[in-house]
């Protein structure tokens, strides 16, 4: 059973259980089945709804408690601690030790995943894409280390050509697995609008249109700047207005401008250091607000682009949100 077959099977089980049980009753009912599952995906799906449900009673640190459970987070806090406490130290050696010794299928792929970031933040792409290559080969149903080869090839080492052949393997995978559809759909459509194949472009428009949803289908949400790339009248008129009018349906209207988003990033910084990471929530929250397609990539390039111009003063890795700042020029 697939990640989306398990999540809404256990989504139609918490539903029966609402129409008897409440409040405690609830999250005794989750922790007992808890107790007797041993899958990790079910698991990290059963921890989601017992946080919720302490959630819907108020108890947020009963709902902390359960959150910390995801063997992932303790990777990421690993990681993030190692960063601080030992800036002069190459922390790759660490995570290949890791690797090694680790069991837990979920924190080998939080540790194959950081470490594809290590290296391709060194510019170590063959590493890098070894890494991806590694974490697909263990979780052959998880789309999501294609999609971020392909964005690797396309954004970092201008290889379009390669970008398409690993995003056609990730639409594969997303298609068969119910999982992140319309992301790898999307790094396609980008990546032939790099190529300058509008058709290719619409005919992802298409896909995306005919793709239905379940709880279970994790994914992102609706995106259209490769939709707004496209030269006025490339594309079958009908195609395009159906996909802005999907596009408008869930929420996004327009995709940002270079300029809009430095506008957003400025009116966001102050004159004392903030955390990359608070400048781009805040960014975020604004577009949505604003109905605005964006992407924190985007985001981030903004972000270096003002700091070359001056515009900004930057202290830190600015594609380490949560390990550097950024401020106003006095």
């Amino acid at each position: 059973m697939g990640y989306p077959e398990s999540f809404n099977e256990i989504d139609g089980w918490c539903q029966e259980l609402r129409r008897t049980h409440v409040g405690e009753a609830m999250a005794r009912a989750l922790e007992n089945r808890i107790e007797g599952e041993s899958d990790p995906h079910r698991l990290e799906i059963l921890n989601w709804f017992l946080a919720n449900a302490h959630m819907a009673q108020g108890n947020q640190a009963a709902a902390e408690a359960v959150r910390r459970r995801n063997r992932t987070d303790e990777i990421y806090r690993w990681h993030e601690e190692w960063r601080l406490t030992r800036p002069g130290i190459d922390v790759i050696p660490a995570i290949e030790d890791r690797v090694q010794i680790e069991t837990h299928p979920l924190r080998l792929q939080a540790l194959r995943y950081l470490l594809a970031e290590e290296h391709r933040e060194r510019g170590n792409y063959a590493a890098a894409e070894a890494a991806f290559l590694a974490d697909l080969d263990a979780n052959p149903d998880d789309p999501m280390p294609l999609i971020r080869l392909a964005n690797q090839k396309l954004n970092d080492q201008n290889q379009p050509e390669a970008a398409m052949r690993a995003v056609d393997r990730a639409v594969d995978v997303a298609l068969r697995s119910g999982m992140f559809r319309r992301k790898a759909l999307g790094v396609k459509a980008r990546t032939a609008l790099a190529l300058g194949r509008h058709a290719a472009v619409e005919d992802v428009l298409r896909r995306i249109l005919q793709l239905t949803f379940t709880r279970g289908n994790l994914d992102a949400g609706a995106e259209r700047d490769f939709f707004d790339g496209l030269p006025q009248g490339s594309i079958d008129g009908d195609v395009a207005r159906a996909y802005d009018t999907y596009c408008r349906e869930h929420g996004v209207e327009t995709t940002a401008s270079q300029q809009r988003i430095d506008e957003f990033i400025l009116a966001s910084a102050r004159q004392r250091w903030l955390k990359v990471a608070r400048i781009i929530l805040d960014v975020l929250n604004t577009c949505k607000r604003g109905k605005i397609d964006i992407r924190v990539d985007d985001i981030t390039k903004r972000m270096c682009a003002l700091v070359e111009q001056g515009k900004l003063e930057a202290q830190g890795n600015l594609y380490r949100p949560r390990h550097s700042e950024v401020r106003l020029p006095d």
